[in-house]
């Protein structure tokens, strides 16, 4: 029996159709994905919701990937994170 289900993974993505795929992956693996489409989404997300893992877009309009993160880490600085971009 698969035990993620406890484990909440923010996916933090401006490109609908990615961000769809990435929290149905998470969901299949077994985890409970919850998604944001931009930086403000994701802060009012972790104000609410215990999240174990942020998986985010760097290159977003508004506020990018690194802001974000820089923001989230001044008031929970041992939130892990992953950064991914389909830039060079």
């Amino acid at each position: 029996m698969n035990t993620n289900s406890d484990t909440n993974i923010l996916i933090v993505e401006d490109d609908d159709a990615l961000r769809e795929a990435l929290c149905e992956t998470a969901q299949i693996a077994g985890y409970t994905a919850l998604p944001a489409a931009h930086g403000n989404a994701a802060l009012n997300i972790l104000s609410d919701t215990n999240i174990d893992l942020v998986i985010s877009d760097i290159k977003m309009k508004g506020m990018d990937g690194i802001a974000f993160m820089e923001k989230v880490r001044v008031k929970t600085p041992n939130q892990r994170f992953i950064l991914i971009t389909g830039y060079p």
